[in-house]
């Protein structure tokens, strides 16, 4: 019965080491992450609801983003999810507090109903490296 507590106790007390010889203090991780140089793009909205539109209509939307992070941003490439959405991009590199805009049309020919398009915008900023940026509507039937 000793036994069983002794080695308890040694294993409570080894777990409880090496707990501690991993937590780091919250304010050490905040400091490293200030003084960590990543760029990190930043979108002043990242969708637009168009609301109804008439078939056959071209409808356009710029998407202003800033490079809020502390290193040099660059935006890779810009894409849609279909044929109707043509993106236009700034493209290069962005230093911290530049601007740049990604400028979306999407053509309602050939739709009809509730459409939900999404572009995404490839960048070397924030932890994942794409942005989801979406429009949203409705395209009524010309009559």
């Amino acid at each position: 019965m000793v036994k069983k507590i002794v080695w308890l106790m040694l294993a409570v007390f080894f777990t409880t080491i090496s707990i501690a010889q991993t937590a780091e203090p919250s304010s050490d991780k905040d400091s490293i992450k200030e003084s960590v140089l990543a760029p990190k793009i930043e979108f002043e909205t990242d969708s637009f609801f168009i609301g109804n539109i008439p078939n056959d209509t071209i409808v356009t939307r710029v998407f202003k983003f800033k490079n809020a992070g502390t290193y040099d941003l660059y935006v890779i490439d810009v894409s849609a999810d279909c044929s109707c959405t043509v993106p236009e991009y700034t493209a290069g590199t962005f230093a911290p507090g530049e601007e740049g805009s990604v400028t979306v049309n999407y053509n309602s020919k050939d739709s009809m109903g509730r459409f939900l398009q999404y572009i995404t915008v490839f960048h070397d900023g924030n932890q994942n490296g794409y942005t989801f940026l979406t429009i949203e509507g409705f395209v009524e039937l010309k009559l």
